[in-house]
């Protein structure tokens, strides 16, 4: 993850936060896919590589959301962290659905919400000033 947050930095210096955010969401959803559809060390090696892609995912939607608040950068800031609650819930929710069904069904959800990211991403994609 840290090797894929200084790659990630670097990129995001270079072209468009919300076409990097867009193309590593993209990758993550399809290393997600993999990781479904493979079995074995196969699986595993894709489930691990997400994380390289995961990296840049929060400080990225952050400086994105804060981007265009002026002054009212903190507050937008206090209210963008109590909002987050993907990292709270989500996890407990695809332990609890690999529990109740299996591990390839418990991915799914982690495939939708890397979908939603690289939507959004794309969807705002040239109306950020960066």
């Amino acid at each position: 993850a840290m090797i894929g947050r200084f790659i990630g930095s670097y990129l995001t210096a270079q072209f468009p936060p919300h076409r990097i955010l867009a193309i590593f969401a993209a990758i993550a959803a399809i290393l997600v896919a993999v990781t479904i559809s493979a079995s074995g060390i196969t699986s595993i090696l894709f489930l691990l590589s997400i994380g390289l892609f995961n990296s840049i995912m929060f400080p990225t939607i952050f400086t994105l959301a804060i981007d265009d608040l002026g002054d009212q950068k903190p507050q937008g800031s206090g209210i963008l962290v109590t909002a987050i609650c993907g990292g709270a819930f989500i996890p407990p929710a695809v332990g609890g659905i690999a529990d109740a069904a299996s591990f390839p069904v418990a991915f799914v959800l982690p495939l939708i919400c890397y979908l939603i990211i690289g939507g959004l991403a794309f969807r705002f994609l040239g109306q950020s000033t960066n």
